[in-house]
């Protein structure tokens, strides 16, 4: 395998801390991004795999990943994660590589790339979180956004004819 050299400002020693981390919730009140967490985590702690987990983490509200889960993780550009997991995948293949995304992320700008990695059967799993509107940003329409369904786009609900 090919290494790098370290760079002057990386930690000599990474320790885990014991118990949960004391962070409060970055998310808002109702959202299911909190319980998609702790499933994943007591999964990943049965399965004892957090030591070579990586998450990918890109633009929305997935990107707070990096704050609940005591593992490895990349930030990805909107919508590229699955390729970034693909390239993390690669080099390191004995990783448990996770694209966590929401839907503004994965149904949108990055349909093409979640495809692709699914297509060329790469190893990595991507958790998909639908919450059918674009939360981080104030609640607009997103891809996923139900007919009828109302956002701060379409305060009249969403019409198949007007917003596709």
């Amino acid at each position: 395998m090919k290494t790098f050299e370290k760079s002057p400002s990386f930690y000599q020693v990474f320790e885990r801390k014991s118990g949960p981390a004391k962070e409060a919730t970055h998310y808002c009140p109702g959202c299911g991004h909190g319980n998609i967490h702790k499933m994943i985590a007591e999964a990943m702690d049965k399965l004892e795999i957090t030591d070579r987990s990586v998450f990918v983490s890109p633009v929305g509200c997935s990107v707070f990943a990096y704050y609940y889960f005591d593992c490895g993780n990349f930030q990805a550009a909107h919508g590229r994660a699955p390729a970034v997991a693909t390239a993390v995948k690669r080099i390191n293949p004995e990783a448990i590589v996770v694209s966590y995304q929401g839907d503004g992320d994965l149904a949108a700008i990055g349909t093409a790339e979640t495809i692709h990695a699914a297509n060329r059967g790469e190893n990595i799993t991507v958790i998909f979180v639908n919450n059918a509107i674009y939360g981080m940003t104030g609640g607009q329409m997103a891809p996923t956004t139900m007919i009828g369904q109302r956002s701060t786009t379409t305060p009249l609900g969403r019409a198949s004819e007007i917003h596709g």
